[in-house]
């Protein structure tokens, strides 16, 4: 804590998130969620999980890479955004977000007027085969556009 520029008046120092990025198409209404280690190491992974799903990574989905989620809140993010979001997030749970809600893996729920699912990080995914048939599954009913 430190004093501001107003003699008396206590400036209290944030934590930020000086290590969050979006990527892609900001306007989008399908999010994505993903730890920029994952995003840097499997981008073409999750580019190829996306195509399958008819959804341009550049063009149809916002991607959201979080570097450090130290003094993280999702919820700011929800309370900017009021458009509704499909959201996806690949291996980083609600509590991490800051969300109290349930991180049971591969089901869609809903805050407010956002759909989200938390499924593995995408590493698992590329490791582990039952992984890819779980995020199938959700991916083919809530993630598909639709031609």
């Amino acid at each position: 804590m430190t004093y501001s520029v107003f003699p008396g008046i206590l400036k209290y120092n944030l934590p930020k998130a000086n290590n969050v990025a979006f990527e892609g198409n900001i306007d989008s209404k399908f999010l994505v969620i993903v730890a920029q280690e994952d995003w840097s190491a499997y981008q073409d992974l999750l580019t190829k999980i996306l195509a399958a799903v008819n959804l341009d990574i550049s063009t149809d989905v916002n991607i959201l890479s979080i570097g450090s989620l130290e003094g993280f809140r999702f919820n700011t993010f929800l309370a900017e955004h009021t458009q509704e979001h499909v959201i996806l997030s690949f291996g980083i749970t609600a509590n991490q977000l800051g969300l109290n809600v349930s991180s049971d893996k591969y089901r869609l729920r809903s805050i407010g007027n956002q759909k989200i699912a938390f499924v593995a990080s995408l590493q698992e995914i590329k490791e582990n085969q039952n992984e890819k048939k779980l995020l199938w599954e959700i991916l083919k009913v809530h993630f598909t556009r639709k031609l």
